[in-house]
C-alpha cells in the first residue's frame, strides 16, 4: 500500500490571514498613541486656510469664515468637518453646505443658497425644492406668491400651488395667493385679483372648470370678476366689483 505523505507545514510558521490582521492591529495602535501623544492634535499641521465657494448672492464669503473661525482653529487632523458643515448651514439663507480638507493645511467649503420662489405664512419662505425655511426679516420680501396653511402641510400646498399654475399658464395667469384652511378648504387669488374659492373635495376639476369658461366669462378679458365661488356641483358664482 502506498502511503500518501501528510501535509507539510513548517513549525512556528504564520499565514498570510494573521500577518494582515497583525498588521492591521499594529496600524491602529499607533494611531492611538499618535492620537494620545497629540502628534495628530490641534498644534500638529495648523490649518492655514479656508477655501469659501459659492454663487454668493445673499450671503458672503467673509460671512461664512466669520461663523467658522472657531471650528476650523485646530490641526488638520482634529478639524471635524461634520461641525463645519452643520455651522456653515445654520447660516441664514444657506441651504446646503459641502466639506472637504485638502492636504496638509486648507479647509474648502463649498456654499449653496435657498432660492426663494413664494412667501410661507408671515416669517417664512419656500425655496426651490419645496422647503419652509426662515430668515430675518422674511416678510418684507416683496414679489413673491404667499402661500399658507397648516405648518405640516407645507408639501401639499407647494404641489397644489405647482399643479394650478401649471393649468393657468393657457389663461396667461398665475396664483398670487394660495391658502389652506385649517379645516381642509383651499382658497386661491389669480393675477388677475380674482379671488377664488376652490371648497375642500375636486380641487383641481373644479379649477378646470373654470378655466374653460374663462374667456366667455370675462367677456375676452374686459370684464374681471372681483371673486369666484366653485363650491357647487355643477357650476360656479360668480361677484362682480360695483361700478
Amino acid at each position: 500500500m502506498q502511503l500518501t505523505r501528510p501535509p507539510f507545514r513548517q513549525a512556528g510558521a504564520i499565514s498570510i490571514g494573521a500577518v494582515v490582521m497583525i498588521s492591521i492591529i499594529g496600524a491602529t495602535l499607533l494611531i492611538a498613541v499618535w492620537l494620545t501623544s497629540g502628534l495628530l492634535g490641534a498644534s500638529k499641521w495648523p490649518i492655514k486656510w479656508l477655501d469659501v465657494s459659492g454663487p454668493f448672492q445673499r450671503v458672503s464669503a467673509e460671512q461664512v469664515g466669520n461663523a467658522l473661525v472657531d471650528e476650523v482653529d485646530g490641526g488638520f487632523f482634529s478639524v471635524n468637518l461634520d461641525r463645519v458643515r452643520a455651522t456653515t448651514e445654520s447660516i441664514p439663507w444657506v441651504s446646503h453646505a459641502q466639506a472637504r480638507k485638502q492636504w496638509p493645511d486648507v479647509i474648502n467649503v463649498r456654499v449653496l443658497e435657498h432660492q426663494a420662489v413664494a412667501r410661507w405664512g408671515k416669517s417664512q419662505l419656500i425655496n426651490d425644492e419645496g422647503t419652509a425655511f426662515t430668515v430675518p426679516s422674511a416678510e418684507q420680501i416683496q414679489g413673491l406668491p404667499f402661500l399658507e396653511g397648516p405648518q405640516g402641510q407645507v408639501e401639499d400646498v407647494v404641489t397644489l400651488w405647482q399643479q394650478v399654475n401649471k393649468r393657468l399658464r393657457v389663461l396667461a395667469l398665475e396664483v398670487q395667493d394660495l391658502r389652506l384652511y385649517e379645516r381642509g378648504a383651499w382658497e386661491l387669488k389669480l393675477s388677475s385679483n380674482t379671488v377664488v374659492r376652490l371648497g375642500r373635495e375636486d380641487i383641481l376639476p373644479r379649477l378646470q372648470r373654470l378655466i374653460s369658461s374663462w374667456e366667455s366669462l370675462t367677456e375676452n378679458g374686459n370684464r374681471i370678476p372681483q371673486s369666484i365661488d366653485l363650491r357647487y356641483t355643477n357650476g360656479f358664482a360668480v361677484q362682480w366689483a360695483e361700478g
